[in-house]
């Protein structure tokens, strides 16, 4: 439950960051997130996408 929340909360961290237009963000959580697994690169390529 708790590795759920951390996801969300970094999820949360690099929208935000894309909404502010720093890039260094996807890189650093691309890396964080790998380790947690692919699914969260998955779901945040497919928003960012549907966002822009």
């Amino acid at each position: 439950m708790e590795e759920e929340k951390k996801k969300k909360k970094k999820m949360e961290e690099k929208k935000k960051k894309k909404e502010e237009g720093e890039g260094g963000g996807e890189e650093e959580g691309g890396e964080e997130d790998g380790e947690d697994g692919g699914e969260g690169e998955e779901e945040e390529g497919g928003g960012g996408e549907e966002e822009e």
